[in-house]
C-alpha cells in the first residue's frame, strides 16, 4: 500500500510541474500598434481643440451678456422659453424613440426588415403617419421580393438545334 501512495504522490508532483511549466511559457502577444503623430499633425489636434473650446466659451459670454443686459422680467422670459424649448425638444426625442419601438414592433409582425424603417425620421412624424409608411414600405418591399423570386424562377428557353439534312444524311429506302 505503501509504493501506492508513493506512486500517487509522484504523479500528483509530475502532474503539478508540467502545469507549472506550462503555466511559467510566456505567452507571446503582438504589440499592439499605436499609431505615431507627428509634431504638425499634433498641432493641428490641440488647435482644432483650442478652436472648438473657443466657440464654447464665446456662446457662454455672449448668453451672459445677453442675460446682463436684460432687466427681471426679460431675464424671467428668457429663461422660462428657453426652458421651455428644452423640454420641447427632450419630449420629441422621447416619442421619437417611443415611435421607433412600436414602427419596430410593427415591421416585425409584418415581416419587414428592420433596415428599411430605419430611413424614417421618427421626430418629424406621428403615429398614423408612420403606420401608413410601414404599410407602404411592406407593399414596395414585398413587390420587390416576388420580382426576384419570378427571376430567379424563370427558366432560360430551351435551344432548338435544327438539323441541316444534307444527301449523304438521309437514309436509303431499300426495296
Amino acid at each position: 500500500m505503501e509504493n501506492n501512495k508513493e506512486v500517487s504522490t509522484t504523479e500528483i508532483v509530475e502532474e503539478v510541474k508540467t502545469d507549472a511549466v506550462v503555466k511559467e511559457e510566456p505567452q507571446k502577444e503582438e504589440p499592439k500598434k499605436e499609431k505615431l503623430y507627428t509634431r504638425a499633425e499634433v498641432e493641428n489636434i490641440k488647435k482644432a481643440e483650442r478652436e472648438i473650446i473657443l466657440k464654447e466659451q464665446e456662446i457662454k459670454r455672449t448668453e451672459a451678456e445677453k442675460l446682463a443686459k436684460m432687466d427681471a422680467d426679460e431675464k424671467h422670459k428668457y429663461e422660462l422659453e428657453k426652458a421651455t424649448k428644452e423640454k420641447e425638444e427632450a419630449l420629441s426625442k422621447l416619442n421619437a424613440y417611443e415611435l421607433k419601438e412600436e414602427a419596430s414592433k410593427i415591421a416585425r409582425e409584418k415581416g419587414v426588415p428592420q433596415s428599411l424603417i430605419n430611413i424614417i425620421d421618427y421626430t418629424k412624424e406621428n403615429a398614423e403617419s408612420i403606420k401608413t409608411k410601414i404599410e407602404e414600405i411592406e407593399v414596395v418591399y414585398k413587390q420587390a421580393l416576388q420580382e426576384g423570386i419570378n427571376d430567379r424562377m424563370k427558366e432560360k428557353t430551351p435551344k432548338t438545334v435544327v438539323e441541316e439534312t444534307t444527301q449523304t444524311n438521309k437514309p436509303r429506302a431499300s426495296f
